[in-house]
């Protein structure tokens, strides 16, 4: 174990005491550690803390009642980049109550929901069938075409793009060129993904 750690100064004893430091500085919405950051971005720069026990305090402020922990958690998963932490992300979308994933975020602008989700659309294998259909779902109500609309084009059947993208590009005022040319260049394919891709642009078009 790499403890004790040295954060702001002060001596860090123990994985119990980080992730409590951790959860005061993230229900403040972050800077009482570095000005201007949360602890996903802080946790990286402190030295000796390796790999594994900054998946584990992932792992264990997603899964805590706790909506700032919750959105703090995901951030680091994300950061991380972590697909191991990507069940558990997909589950916080599931098992937490709604109205606390509907509570404002006190590290962003959104609600803790966008930052699951986020995280999600980073770590969740979105090949898996049942995996996507719960991501498609959640980002939908969400409104979250930002993150809906890269999963359909690198994932999504021929039948979840007829079912999804009409909605998502009649939803979405500007795509991102590069979103842009994916969904062309999906369009100018000769398959059953393709035509659902063009029947799509033509009918919002």
């Amino acid at each position: 174990m790499p403890f004790p750690v040295t954060i702001a100064g002060e001596e860090v004893a123990s994985a119990a005491a980080l992730a409590q430091l951790v959860r005061r500085d993230a229900a403040r919405g972050g800077s009482t550690i570095e000005d201007g950051v949360g602890p996903a971005t802080w946790l990286l720069q402190v030295r000796g803390l390796r790999r594994p026990e900054l998946i584990g305090l992932a792992a264990a402020l997603i899964s805590l009642p706790e909506g700032a922990a919750i959105a703090e958690g995901c951030r680091l998963a994300t950061a991380l980049g972590e697909s191991v932490l990507g069940p558990l992300v997909l589950g916080a979308l599931t098992s937490h109550d709604v109205g606390l994933l509907l509570t404002p975020d006190p590290g962003s602008d959104g609600a803790v929901e966008d930052a699951v989700l986020a995280a999600a659309a980073s770590v969740v294998d979105a090949s898996n069938a049942q995996n996507r259909d719960t991501l498609l779902a959640h980002m939908r109500r969400a409104g979250r075409t930002d993150l809906e609309l890269p999963i359909l084009l690198e994932h999504g059947t021929a039948d979840e793009l007829r079912e999804w993208l009409p909605a998502v590009l009649t939803e979405t005022a500007t795509l991102p060129e590069d979103t842009l040319a994916a969904l062309r260049r999906l369009a100018d394919t000769d398959t059953d993904r393709g035509a659902a891709a063009r029947q799509a642009l033509n009918a919002t078009s």
